[in-house]
């Protein structure tokens, strides 16, 4: 309760600074655009401090709080405004699917008056209506999918691979020692080391204020509200928000995305929120009618949008590369240049921060890509198994064997007619659109896919074993072809409701893909347990689209004006005192029983939720986050030789194993088969070297699929000079 006050005390100057900076800053911003871009500019600002702080070692609770409410207050004051303010205003978004269509088909700056203005559809208010019902059932479904993962990680903790073995741990080490820019290795390589880690670190200010993760469970479903309602507002402008934003969700609702983001710390959802919101900002500050000013400020928010999620994953680097370009062509050529340099100061500021750690800790900013011109390169530290979808498009077998099967388990069964869609709001928005900013959001999306193409990843080696969880990375470009589809469409209302048809067949598919609602999980999602997530799941979509209903239902009104703002304070007092008495509940509850049955480490992950501010050394396997237990007060680290240029090896012989447990302090040792939990064979030579030795006490020891892991308690210094000469990998 004291950390949520915290939070509270925290972050609500800044939400009100960031009103108010917007208000200041773009006073034409009206509609939920406005509220985005609030929205934005609240993560900026958090994610800005926590940097800052994290650079000096000050990311700690109140130094955070206290620098949180400051720069909160200032911003209240430095976007003051006078009484007045357009705020309140709005636009009929009607107007702006012709009217402002006018701006995006004439190049900003030119003459557009011959252009000719249509309407969206014959009969708007009938097609709105069944359009807000479609919204609703799709966000209701949705919701209800992204839910049952949701609480199955809040019955027993958040299992997913990826989650344990780097997300959450290196969120986990922010908090413990306050450094943002020091590296957590997290294994025996130098791969994930290096990856931008800007949600990590908003996990990190949830699990600072609450003193656990249990905010990280949920924390996606916000990502998830965030997406959808970006998509809403790229369709604002042109009239079709509710087809847009359902659009984005059939992308959303699939398979892999719900499997390894819904109720874990993968970044999936983030990237693609942001990117939206990118686009989103983007493509409306082109609309007819806006000052110069206006147009560069909103501009700019969207690059804060995008330099956050460059901030979040590698592999939006090349699809905000490509909206470099689009927003170069919507702006006027006189001033492109200086404009575009402030754009990029933008993004570069406001997700740079990693690259420049990696920059200073290794001379490059990425340095598994090898990055150079003719003879000079930077610095790089290549990584087995790392190739590009491209290597292998010419490969008939790689299409029977991992493509196709791979689309359809990451997209499900109707993943051929999810991708027609897609492809063809690209095609058809880049060759038949007669608007530039339709033109330039479908060359976009056909940047994103060629980005997804040719960006490394660890894919495989001879074949692209690994296609099919790296699928998810595509989501850009489908989002963005599916969210288009509908602006190409909206002059022709009976092709919008083939599209809308065409969708929800596609959201409804979706659903009977094995891994969506029956307990069938992958190798990086483990199956649900029990039917309870999916009933509590069903019940919370059918809420939702209770709540929905009433929210589109027409309003009214039957209290005075006089009326309204005390029944406003008292229904929002009482919301606020309900969740929070159900927030307490659903926290202990998630904390009595996280990691007390999940696999492949049973025994030991249950033992570490006792266990507190003590130092664990680990070593052959990833998925080490629930030996942080419960208050995430345990040190864990994977012992490894860490050289100067940021690159990784096993620890070769006894005598250094033994050293680095001494000079590490470590109180316990957690010892698996080389490739647990997926191969079994002989024990670890390091569990050789810690039982030899008689400091060190077996404590427990865990089976998985003829697997083996040991923990062992160190009760003095290990003694690196008895160590057999023979013991050498």
């Amino acid at each position: 309760m004291i950390g949520a006050l915290l939070a509270l005390l925290a972050l609500a100057p800044v939400v009100m600074g960031a009103r108010s900076l917007r208000r200041r800053l773009m006073p034409e911003l009206v509609g939920p655009v406005a509220t985005l871009a609030d929205i934005v500019l609240v993560l900026s600002i958090v994610v800005g401090v926590s940097e800052l702080l994290g650079t000096v070692a000050g990311f700690k609770l109140l130094p955070v709080t206290i620098a949180l409410a400051a720069v909160g207050l200032l911003a209240i004051r430095a976007g003051r405004v006078a009484a007045g303010s357009n705020d309140a205003g709005s636009y009929d978004p009607r107007e702006t699917a012709a009217g402002a269509g006018l701006a995006a088909s004439a190049p900003p700056g030119e003459p557009s008056s011959a252009l000719q203005v249509e309407t969206v559809v014959a009969d708007p208010e009938n097609a709105a209506r069944w359009w807000r019902f479609a919204a609703v059932f799709t966000i209701a479904v949705v919701s209800g999918e992204w839910m049952s993962r949701v609480v199955d990680s809040w019955h027993r903790g958040m299992s997913t691979t990826d989650t344990l073995w780097y997300h959450l741990p290196i969120a986990a080490r922010f908090v413990q020692d306050g450094w943002t820019s020091r590296l957590h290795f997290v294994d025996a390589h130098s791969l994930i080391v290096f990856y931008p880690a800007t949600s990590e670190l908003l996990h990190a200010v949830g699990m600072l204020f609450l003193g656990n993760d249990v905010l990280s469970l949920v924390i996606n479903l916000g990502w998830l509200a965030l997406a959808l309602f970006s998509a809403y507002c790229i369709g604002y402008r042109f009239g079709v928000a509710h087809l847009t934003l359902i659009g984005a969700a059939i992308v959303l609702a699939t398979p892999q995305l719900v499997l390894d983001d819904a109720g874990s710390g993968l970044n999936d959802i983030v990237g693609v929120a942001l990117f939206l919101a990118a686009i989103a900002l983007t493509s409306h500050a082109v609309r007819a009618g806006i000052s110069k000013r206006e147009r560069h400020t909103e501009m700019l928010c969207g690059a804060l949008a995008a330099g956050l999620g460059v901030g979040t994953k590698y592999t939006l680097v090349l699809p905000v590369a490509t909206l470099a370009i689009g927003v170069f062509a919507l702006t006027p050529r006189g001033e492109r240049i200086r404009f575009m340099v402030r754009w990029f100061g933008v993004v570069v500021l406001a997700g740079g921060y990693w690259y420049v750690r990696n920059l200073i800790e290794t001379g490059s900013p990425i340095p598994t890509a090898k990055i150079g011109l003719g003879p000079l390169h930077l610095p790089s530290i290549p990584f087995p198994g790392t190739s590009t979808v491209a290597h292998y498009v010419l490969h008939a077998d790689a299409w029977r064997s991992y493509f196709l099967p791979g689309m359809n388990g990451a997209f499900g069964p109707v993943w051929w007619a999810l991708s027609a869609a897609a492809a063809a709001g690209i095609i058809i928005g880049a060759v038949a659109s007669d608007e530039r900013t339709v033109r330039v959001l479908s060359l976009i999306g056909l940047g994103c896919l060629l980005a997804f193409a040719f960006t490394p990843q660890i894919i495989g080696g001879a074949n692209p074993i690994y296609f099919k969880p790296n699928a998810r990375y595509v989501a850009p470009a489908l989002v963005l072809g599916t969210v288009v589809l509908p602006i190409v469409l909206r002059r022709r209302p009976r092709l919008l409701s083939a599209l809308l048809g065409a969708y929800l067949f596609v959201l409804v598919g979706t659903q009977f893909a094995s891994t969506v609602w029956r307990n069938v999980g992958s190798g990086y999602a483990p199956i649900i347990q029990g039917s309870m997530p999916h009933v509590v799941g069903i019940c919370f979509g059918v809420v939702v689209a209770a709540l929905g209903l009433l929210w589109i239902a027409p309003r009214r009104p039957n209290l005075r004006r006089s009326e309204r703002p005390a029944a406003f304070a008292i229904s929002m007092a009482a919301a606020i005192i309900g969740f929070g008495a159900a927030g307490l509940g659903a926290e202990q509850y998630a904390l009595n029983h996280r990691y007390r049955h999940v696999f492949p480490m049973v025994s030991i992950y249950r033992w570490a939720q006792g266990v507190h501010d003590t130092r664990i050394a680990t070593v052959n396997f990833s998925a080490h986050y629930p030996l942080y237990g419960k208050d995430l007060s345990n040190y864990v680290q994977y012992l490894a030789v860490r050289h100067n240029n940021g690159d990784s090896a096993p620890i070769p012989d006894c005598q250094s194993w033994r050293r680095a447990i001494n000079d590490g302090r470590y109180r316990y040792v957690v010892a698996a088969s080389p490739g647990f939990p997926f191969s079994g064979g002989r024990p670890p030579l390091e569990a050789e070297w810690t039982r030899s030795d008689p400091a060190a006490h077996l404590l427990l020891t865990d089976e998985f699929v003829g697997a083996h892991a040991w923990l062992f308690e160190i009760r003095g210094t290990l003694d690196p000079s008895t160590c057999a000469p023979s013991a050498k990998p």
